[in-house]
């Protein structure tokens, strides 16, 4: 497997529970020996080191996004891969429950609330 972010790990561990096969699981960047060498400003969704391409746990890589438009796609390079680096994108606020951005006579415990507390906050549900 290729890089240890969610699309690499997740199915490496699965198929490492298989006495059978063996599994080497291939990371770009370093890994931390212990979690608190974790470093701080990958652990801060706020921060979203992924959205900067000179940021050390990320390379970046020319792309196109059309014929005529450039674009610097950035992947992370640690242990976590993009998925640590670009996580942040998609943590919610977590200062004040969702449930306290419903509107007025919402019902905080349906599938339709949090929809509301999504668009409220506009947050895109994926």
């Amino acid at each position: 497997m290729v890089g240890a972010g969610a699309a690499g790990a997740a199915p490496a561990t699965r198929l490492s529970e298989d006495r059978d096969r063996s599994v080497l699981l291939l990371e770009a960047g370093p890994i931390p020996p212990d979690p608190s060498c974790y470093p701080t400003d990958l652990l801060d969704a706020r921060l979203v080191p992924g959205a900067q391409p000179c940021h050390p746990t990320v390379g970046t890589f020319p792309a196109h996004l059309t014929s005529r438009r450039p674009y610097t796609v950035v992947r992370g390079k640690y242990l976590g891969g993009s998925t640590a680096a670009n996580g942040g994108y998609f943590i919610a606020d977590q200062w004040r429950p969702w449930s306290a951005t419903l509107p007025a006579g919402a019902d905080q415990g349906s599938a339709e609330g949090l929809v509301a507390a999504c668009l409220a906050n506009q947050l895109q549900i994926v």
